[in-house]
This record gives C-alpha cells, sequence and structure tokens, in this order.
C-alpha cells in the first residue's frame, strides 16, 4: 500500500521529531509516495530501519524501538501521544486522516509535551 504525505504532515512529523535523527534519517522527501523514495532515501538506515519502515510504525511500535536503541529525545517526544491513547496511529499517517476527537488527543498531546507541567481541567 503506497501512501503520500503532505508538506504539512512532513513538517509536523520533523517538528514533532525534532532534529535529533537529522543526522541519521534522511528526512521526507514532500509529495512523493512512501515507496516512491529515491533509491538514495532508501540505503540510508538507522539500526536497519529506513524511513519507510520508520514511517510504518505505530507510535506504541516506534517508542518501543527508540526506547531499544537508546534515543530517549524522540521517545520523550512520542511519550504524550501514547499518553493520550493515540498509539495506534502511524507517524506517516496523515493528519486529515484523523477524527476531529483523534485531532483534539494529538492537539493535547502536542500541549502536553511542549509544558509538561500543564494542569488541564476537564467538566
Amino acid at each position: 500500500m503506497c501512501r503520500t504525505i503532505s508538506q504539512r504532515t512532513a513538517n509536523d512529523l520533523a517538528n514533532f521529531i525534532g532534529p535529533s535523527l537529522s543526522n541519521k534519517i534522511a528526512m521526507v522527501h514532500l509529495g512523493v509516495d512512501i515507496k516512491g523514495f529515491k533509491k538514495d532515501v532508501l540505503r540510508v538506515k538507522f539500526e536497519n530501519k529506513t524511513i519507510d519502515d520508520i514511517l510504518k510504525m505505530t507510535v506504541d511500535q516506534s517508542i518501543e524501538f527508540f526506547n531499544s536503541t537508546n534515543q530517549k529525545k524522540i521517545t520523550n517526544k512520542l511519550k504524550p501521544l501514547q499518553d493520550v491513547g493515540m498509539g495506534y496511529i502511524q507517524l506517516g499517517q496523515s493528519s486529515s486522516s484523523l477524527s476531529g476527537g483523534e485531532a483534539q488527543r494529538v492537539a493535547i498531546a502536542r500541549a502536553l509535551a511542549n509544558s509538561p507541567n500543564l494542569i488541564m481541567y476537564t467538566m
């Protein structure tokens, strides 16, 4: 199954994960099928995984993977998504495919990631 990711999705992913892998993984060529990466990009691997492999991982799988490779900064960025119950979404999943409730949980996760001491009240 081939998917196309948008400029916004790629930027969101880069902003969410941060630059810690920038020297190890080539980021997505925007608007190109994930399977359509140039061969040079697919040759770049991190712990035997290509960018395609990593973008197909769920949040839960990626936390496990990055924990096992001692990438704590990445794990810490992904943990808020898991904390709000979004561990099942794929890293490369388009934000436009999320339901309204899922999009709200992503926004909450982003707020938690940016302000770990944030207190939220529900009514």
